[in-house]
């Protein structure tokens, strides 16, 4: 994500957010699409890892919500392989397992939130708040590395010397 504007619509710069899910669970996956889409997202499901990465690559998400227990590749796979490839849009680990080590490995591997999957569908509920929140931390992190390479210009500007012109 560049220097974009989120605003309160779920839209960027006027586009609206688009959100990649990886889900096995075809039934859970089309209820997370429909309650993200009546919320304003533009949703895309991709069934697998090895299918997901095949979007990502040929698409541009603002978010990605990656379910841990997947075929072909699993949730920390999938977030290893694309952030060994370069950046990485705001990630959401979504998983049924409530795993401490699990969350750990998969922040360090650059996810932004983490959600477990309970019975009574709470995270579903959850899932727009923690995707506006991923997103915020997102539009901060462009904002302070703009600030700090205007900074690094400005600094090289007044290290080099200064010189009056005559008329």
């Amino acid at each position: 994500m560049k220097d974009e504007n989120i605003n309160k619509t779920n839209s960027i710069d006027g586009k609206l957010i688009s959100i990649l899910y990886m889900e096995d669970d075809e039934g859970l996956a089309y209820l997370i699409k429909n309650k993200l889409t009546l919320k304003g997202y533009l949703v895309d499901i991709a069934r697998d890892g090895e299918e997901g990465l095949e979007m990502y690559r040929k698409s541009s998400y603002n978010v990605l919500a990656i379910d841990y227990e997947m075929p072909v590749y699993n949730g920390l796979e999938v977030v290893s392989i694309l952030s060994s490839e370069g950046d990485l849009s705001p990630t959401i680990m979504i998983t049924g397992a409530g795993n401490k080590n699990l969350a750990v490995e998969a922040m360090k591997l650059g996810i932004n939130d983490y959600l477990v999957k309970d019975i009574e569908g709470r995270y579903i509920e959850m899932l727009p708040s923690v995707i506006s929140r991923v997103l915020k931390q997102q539009q901060l992190i462009n904002e302070k590395r703009a600030i700090e390479e205007e900074r690094e210009r400005l600094i090289v500007e007044l290290k080099k010397p200064w010189r009056m012109s005559r008329s």
